[in-house]
């Protein structure tokens, strides 16, 4: 991709908007985890306590599917509608279904590794006996796939820090997906 499809027609655009900057885009996120507080709290009492498998996955699916289903249907999550920000294409028109889990794939990677760490947490034989999440931890430090659910936090955090330096203020998913974060009225 040259700098000119990136950036230049940018510039040009007959439309002025104001871009979500990097703190807006922060506080949207911070706020979207409140929003996910009471499903952490969920799992962590399934996992401490009820020990259900398919309610463990039936939460993982719910917040997986949360950005990419909100963002293509409102333009926004829970977060973002909070601190106005909306998603739109470069063309400043609303996103499609595509578009949003391109956006999404980034995070989909951890997601994903995720949910095969609760599978194979849910497998294990100590786990049923595991009351605590100091005991759980202990059960995953065996768990060879936290070595790339690392490496997935990093390329989110890559991702993300693109805001911060880029002309149009697009994370790497959204270069990834040609949309924007747009401040709204």
């Amino acid at each position: 991709m040259s700098n000119n499809l990136l950036d230049d027609d940018f510039r040009e655009s007959p439309k002025q908007v104001e871009l979500a900057t990097f703190f807006d885009r922060v506080k949207a996120s911070i706020i979207d985890t409140i929003v996910f507080l009471p499903l952490i709290l969920l799992t962590v009492y399934n996992w401490t306590t009820l020990k259900i498998y398919a309610l463990d996955l039936l939460i993982n699916t719910a917040i997986i599917l949360y950005k990419p289903v909100l963002e293509w249907h409102y333009g926004a999550t829970v977060g973002k509608m909070i601190t106005r920000i909306k998603v739109v294409d470069i063309s400043l028109e609303p996103i499609t279904l595509e578009q949003s889990f391109r956006r999404f794939s980034i995070y989909f990677i951890g997601y994903g590794i995720s949910l095969i760490s609760s599978y194979y947490l849910f497998q294990d034989p100590a786990f049923s006996e595991a009351l605590t999440l100091a005991d759980i931890g202990a059960i995953q430090q065996d768990n060879h796939l936290n070595d790339f659910s690392q490496l997935s936090s990093m390329a989110v955090l890559v991702s993300v820090t693109f805001v911060a330096f880029d002309i149009k203020r697009q994370a790497l998913h959204d270069k990834l997906a040609s949309t924007l974060c747009i401040k709204v009225d």
